[in-house]
């Protein structure tokens, strides 16, 4: 009986100690488990950061590209605009403007292109791609127009979008607007809606 006691209680001790063993290894597994759960946390963490400092530095550099762009479709609308309304109506710019700037009161707008012809002057919005929401925000920006040039409020305002490549349902758009859609034909620019627009004699006086 004493020995059957003694040898169930030294059984009793190896179990416990395996238990404990196990208890150990369980223990440093999960610590190890803790430590790269936390590793894993700061490399995402740290990955998330980056991803986010290079998402930001790329929409800086496509709104760098777009301004650029932008820059440089008003870089060849512009020369070419006097050819268009010569081409189309037989008649000169007395005077053009690129880029300008006013303002006035509470308001402030800058235009791409003002062309003064006779009686009439050609307010021309230029993009890169041109979409239908943009000749919605250049039908609010015209609107504003005689309030910021005052020396030209008996005059014909002219409502022009111009790209160098227009999609026909933007000139569709533009047509239904009362706006010329300027862009490439062939191998130069022109009013690719100037048959639809219908406007009186373009000599004729307009307030």
């Amino acid at each position: 009986g004493i020995r059957d006691v003694e040898r169930s209680r030294g059984l009793g001790d190896v179990y416990k100690r395996q238990v404990e063993r196990r208890v150990d290894r369980v223990e440093i597994a999960l610590e190890h488990l803790a430590s790269q759960v936390e590793q894993t946390s700061r490399s995402v963490n740290q990955l998330s950061e980056e991803m986010r400092s290079f998402k930001s530095e790329m929409n800086k550099r496509w709104g760098n590209l777009a301004n650029r762009l932008g820059t440089l479709v008003e870089d060849i609308v512009a020369p070419a605009f006097p050819d268009v309304i010569k081409r189309r109506f037989n008649l000169e710019v007395e005077d053009i403007m690129v880029r300008r700037k006013r303002r006035r009161r509470e308001l402030r707008e800058e235009f791409d292109l003002i062309g003064v012809v006779g009686e009439n002057v050609f307010v021309v919005d230029v993009k890169s791609q041109y979409k239908s929401d943009y000749v919605d925000r250049f039908s609010q920006k015209l609107s504003r127009f005689k309030g910021l040039f005052p020396e030209y409020k008996d005059k014909r305002i002219i409502g022009v979008i111009a790209s160098l490549y227009l999609d026909e349902s933007i000139i569709n758009y533009a047509t239904e607007k009362g706006y010329y859609a300027m862009g490439m034909k062939g191998e130069y620019m022109d009013f690719l809606n100037a048959e639809k627009i219908k406007l009186n004699d373009i000599n004729s006086k307009r307030g």
